[in-house]
């Protein structure tokens, strides 16, 4: 009997000492859980096919983005350098046509106001050459304003002439694929008339065979 007790206390005590050490086992394995958590780093998944492709359109674009601005800076700063000129030059123009607009409102008054037939017959010859002086002098004006129009109309042409050869830079500045777009949108029409013309010739000749 003594024996069975001894070993039932040694079992007890056996089973006391297991308990405890796996709660401690627990309390550090729930200590060092969250040193673990926080050790973990993160690794970033690899790049696929269509991200590099994804990325490569992307910088195409910004290149592109980059000089269409580069490209147009320049230009809008070359126009507001022009352009005050262009406004100095535009109101000369005006006061030239205002001034050229008066002197022929100023010219056909006194046309106007030479009357053949109030002349006196008595001194008829000297009658018609006060009027032939004036009429010369009216004459003169009129050739010195229009020289000064025909001038204004060339700086206009030249003016226009400038603007088209700035065309130049504009046509070299399209890529191909634009260009050709714009040829084909020109030149659709007429494939579509030729093939059209063919087809209708052919349904004529066949009709002829007949």
């Amino acid at each position: 009997m003594q024996k069975n007790g001894f070993v039932g206390a040694e079992l007890i005590k056996i089973r006391g000492r297991l308990s405890e050490a796996t709660s401690h086992g627990e309390r550090e394995a729930a200590g060092q859980k969250p040193a673990q958590t926080h050790a973990t780093v993160t690794v970033p998944p690899p790049e696929t096919v269509i991200d590099r492709e994804w990325r490569k359109a992307l910088e195409k674009r910004w290149d592109e983005f980059r000089i269409l601005k580069r490209d147009f800076t320049g230009r809008l700063t070359e126009n507001l350098a022009s352009l005050p000129e262009e406004i100095r030059l535009a109101k000369e123009h005006a006061e030239q046509l205002q001034s050229a607009l008066e002197k022929f409102a100023h010219l056909l008054d006194q046309m106007e106001t030479i009357d053949d037939s109030a002349w006196n017959k008595d001194n008829f010859s000297t009658e018609l050459a006060v009027a032939m002086r004036r009429i010369e002098h009216i004459r003169l004006e009129y050739l010195r304003v229009t020289s000064k129009l025909d001038a204004l109309q060339r700086e206009s042409y030249a003016a226009e002439g400038g603007e088209s050869s700035s065309l130049i830079p504009e046509i070299c500045s399209i890529s191909w694929r634009q260009g050709f777009k714009i040829g084909l949108s020109f030149l659709m029409p007429v494939i579509i008339t030729i093939i059209l013309g063919s087809f209708i010739v052919a349904i004529a000749m066949l009709l002829a065979l007949r």
